[in-house]
């Protein structure tokens, strides 16, 4: 006899397989929340006037964007690349004989 499929009751356990499939998930978030992180989000979703699912969408927006923002300012703080052998010798032709 074959044996069942054993499936979670929570559909964003599973990552989605495509843009279309991730938009029917119960959840957007990237992990499972408890019952009592579930409680607090659904009370700062009612409190701004908005769905859970609304709510987790914008949450997890923000949290993207402020991990971008940080990443390019990282990359600005890199430091400049050294100029290349044929950029010297054109700023050394530029300069005067004595310097």
């Amino acid at each position: 006899a074959a044996e069942p499929v054993i499936r979670p009751l929570n559909r964003a356990v599973w990552p989605a397989k495509s843009r279309r499939a991730k938009r029917g998930q119960a959840l957007k978030t990237k992990r499972t929340l408890t019952d009592g992180q579930r409680a607090y989000e659904e009370r700062r979703a009612a409190k701004a006037g908005v769905s859970l699912d609304k709510w987790l969408d914008a949450k997890q927006r923000q949290q993207e964007a402020e991990a971008r923002a940080k990443q390019k300012a990282a990359e600005s703080t890199k430091p400049a690349k050294k100029p290349g052998l044929f950029s010297r010798l054109m700023e050394r032709a530029q300069r005067p004989f004595g310097s």
